[in-house]
């Protein structure tokens, strides 16, 4: 297994291969993927498993991911809170159309210095 690595949909690179416009999420339901360089995908050996959509405020998580990438997926995503304008919290409100906390893959992130705050996560200021 190859190491995750984060690269925007604005990335030529992604228009020059051959990832479709629309994917799945892991309940079969339809994702659009915007080009945007607020919108990422996490890679893993060369496939899409989770998109990230206005700095990770919506998540969708498209493939299995193996428990020992986990943690490493969720530490790129949090990279992205260098890019927020100043003065905004990292926050994410959704992952896969439903309330952030109450998802599973919560779980992870919260294991990764993320907080509930109602239905959604929120990044802890030193994490």
């Amino acid at each position: 297994m190859s190491k995750p690595i984060l690269i925007s949909t604005a990335d030529p690179v992604l228009h020059s291969s051959n990832l479709e416009r629309e994917f799945q999420d892991m309940h079969g339901n339809k994702v659009s993927v915007m080009r945007s360089s607020s919108n990422h995908f996490v890679l893993l050996d060369d496939q899409p498993v989770l998109y990230s959509e206005n700095f990770s405020t919506r998540l969708w998580r498209l493939a299995r991911i193996p428990q020992q990438a986990m943690d490493e997926c969720v530490n790129l995503l949090k990279d992205l809170s260098t890019d927020l304008p100043s003065g905004k919290s990292f926050e994410i409100l959704e992952i896969n159309a439903k309330p952030a906390a109450n998802c599973k893959l919560a779980e992870v992130f919260l294991q990764n210095g993320f907080e509930r705050d109602g239905d959604k996560l929120v990044l802890e200021e030193d994490s």
